[in-house]
């Protein structure tokens, strides 16, 4: 995956920033409505930085951006030279509990196995202050199943549980579904963290 994102960054980027449809910003806006002035966001698999996490910056919140291809954290450097970048995985890496008030993990999680996603939950909504909002896209589908295909040319990985599943795997991990909708097997999820709740 590291690989293939490194290869087809440039082609990558130029089709991210064309790419975002009404749906996207239509629950970005969501997100971002739910958030204070000034928040702490944190993006995982915040790719070359467009559109998502320069966005966020532009709205004025202090953002963190997470991803384990150098090539995407180089473009991303050039986009958001005031963000802090950390190369890492993001099904492993740590953060203090209640560090953000947001987390975007948009398009990035679909690409690490389904028996880790419960523990990315779960660490999501442990970063989470109380009544902080998560921003998440997963794959769903009718049975559980890896899928091998491509990205602009080069082989990448998906792995796919039907929404049910998806969305008691959230709530499982404390988190509380604002709002989701599904297209195409792309499944978009706002959640909230309620501590105490």
């Amino acid at each position: 995956m590291r690989d293939a994102y490194d290869a087809v960054s440039e082609a990558w980027t130029r089709a991210r920033r064309a790419g975002q449809d009404a749906r996207e910003r239509e629950w970005l806006e969501r997100f971002f409505a739910m958030l204070p002035d000034d928040s702490a966001v944190l993006d995982l698999g915040c790719g070359s930085g467009a559109p998502i996490l320069v966005e966020t910056l532009a709205r004025g919140h202090r953002a963190i951006g997470v991803d384990f291809s150098r090539e995407q954290l180089n473009r991303a450097r050039s986009l958001c030279p005031s963000a802090p970048l950390i190369q890492a995985d993001i099904a492993a890496i740590q953060f203090a509990s209640m560090s953000f008030n947001g987390v975007i993990a948009y398009d990035s999680i679909w690409h690490i196995p389904i028996a880790e996603h419960s523990r990315i939950f779960e660490r999501i909504a442990d970063w989470l202050v109380d009544g902080g909002a998560a921003l998440l896209t997963l794959a769903a589908v009718d049975d559980k199943g890896e899928l091998f295909t491509e990205l602009e040319g080069a082989p990448i990985f998906y792995d796919a549980r039907p929404e049910p599943e998806n969305l008691r795997l959230l709530r499982a991990a404390g988190l509380t579904i604002v709002g989701h909708h599904v297209r195409g097997g792309h499944m978009i999820i706002l959640v909230s963290r309620r501590r105490g709740a």
